[in-house]
């Protein structure tokens, strides 16, 4: 089959069985609408939730900090 649409269109036949390889692995891609691509491009749940994590501790830390200077200079927070 691909020998055959190779001698029809002038191509040589591996450039034909590439694209048809490729085809197959990306069809379905084709037909994702934008929301779906967008989906595929984000982080994983782990990901994410290492990085809240990250975020709290930082979060604490400041919190921490500020409190401790406020009482340094006799401000009530």
């Amino acid at each position: 089959m691909d020998a055959e649409i190779a001698g029809e269109h002038n191509l040589h036949p591996n450039q034909v069985s590439q694209w048809k390889k490729k085809l197959l692995s990306e069809a379905s891609g084709v037909f994702s609408t934008k929301k779906e691509k967008q989906q595929e491009n984000q982080f994983s749940e782990e990901d994410l939730l290492k990085k809240i994590g990250q975020l709290n501790v930082e979060n604490d830390f400041l919190r921490k900090k500020y409190e401790s200077y406020l009482l340094r200079n006799g401000k009530n927070s």
